[in-house]
């Protein structure tokens, strides 16, 4: 059994409670009151449709928590009326095999403007940040197990996926111990430790490979659907801002300085909280390749010249699909953007040097 109550006009309302229990009652009180038989009669009775003053008892009876779902009509668009008013005709003729079809065929229509694309960069970008994590600390454990019995190779190496590789090629010791140049005591591994060591070495390697591959297909999805804004923004900060924004469309029509901070939320509440702490200057795009080549004092003009390029690019990647839906768009970068690229990397020279 369910209830709901709805206004299916705006003097009435309509309360319903299982497949052959509804009316439709004319006041608040009445509603509240209001107990409906569990009749299997496959029609409304016509003296339980009354009339309900919405505008009058609005005011009146503020608190309607004696019921669980409420929708009103007058927070809909033209096109939910239009839903509603069918799903309305259903129930007062008791059709609900008609229902079922309405459903069905409403939903395909919705999956038909579903974007796929966008949903799968955000889950493969999460993907990716987990299986990096998973790697992180998988490496972690290997290196404080090889520590053990390698610590002057585990010293100077300082990277899990070389250690990793080396150990199951069976090439470390004669890398890094042949003839004793470190003047260590030499431990023996016991068996079981150095199956438990190769099997890990394995996983890194094949969990590395599969970021890798992750990484790839994610490169060529954002690169076919979206060449120019994966141009300037490069197709990791390309995967971060959508599944920040949580949509391609969004990015499209968010002003450049709330996509300038975009990945900075917490800094940015924490200013607004406590004017003492400065306002973010940048969100992931300090993750951009061209950062790292100016000097720190730049990044925040850098970060905000960024955020209008991609933003601008992104409009034309966004509004070029949106003409073409029925044609096959090309994955060329457009000129323009070759444009702001230049001028971009000019900028990134002039603040290198400054």
């Amino acid at each position: 059994m369910f209830k709901v109550v709805m206004p299916v006009h705006k003097d009435f309302f309509l309360l319903v409670k299982g497949k052959n229990d509804f009316k439709i009652l004319n006041s608040f009180e009445e509603l509240k009151k209001s107990k409906i038989d569990n009749s299997n009669s496959n029609s409304i009775n016509p003296d339980n449709i009354v009339f309900f003053d919405f505008k009058k008892n609005f005011k009146e009876n503020k608190k309607y928590n004696d019921f669980d779902n409420f929708l009103f009509l007058e927070d809909l668009d033209e096109k939910q009326i239009l839903i509603f008013n069918f799903v309305k005709s259903i129930i007062i003729k008791n059709d609900f095999d008609n229902y079922k079809n309405f459903i069905l065929n409403y939903y395909s229509e919705k999956l038909k403007d579903y974007n796929v694309v966008d949903e799968t960069i955000i889950k493969l970008n999460n993907l990716i940040d987990d299986s990096k994590k998973n790697l992180n600390r998988l490496g972690l454990r290997f290196e404080q197990l090889l520590d053990l019995f390698y610590p002057e190779a585990v010293r100077e190496v300082k990277n899990y996926i070389v250690l990793a590789k080396l150990f199951s090629e069976k090439k470390l010791e004669e890398k890094y111990y042949k003839n004793n140049k470190y003047n260590s005591i030499v431990i023996d591994i016991p068996e079981d430790i150095y199956e438990l060591l190769f099997l890990l070495s394995k996983r890194i390697l094949l969990l590395e490979e599969d970021i890798n591959l992750f990484e790839s297909k994610l490169k060529i999805i954002l690169e076919e659907n979206y060449p120019n804004f994966t141009f300037i923004s490069s197709y990791k900060i390309a995967s971060k801002l959508i599944s920040l924004a949580g949509s391609f469309e969004n990015i499209v029509f968010m002003p450049s300085s709330r996509l300038q901070i975009l990945g900075a939320e917490k800094a940015l509440f924490r200013h607004l909280k406590n004017k003492k702490f400065d306002p973010p200057k940048y969100g992931v795009l300090h993750e951009h390749p061209f950062m790292s080549k100016v000097k720190s004092k730049y990044h925040g003009k850098l970060a905000r010249l960024l955020a209008d390029k991609i933003l601008i690019a992104a409009k034309i990647d966004y509004f070029r699909k949106k003409e073409d839906k029925t044609k096959s768009v090309e994955s060329n970068v457009d000129v323009v953007v070759k444009k702001y690229y230049d001028d971009i990397v000019k900028k990134v020279e002039e603040y290198s040097k400054g």
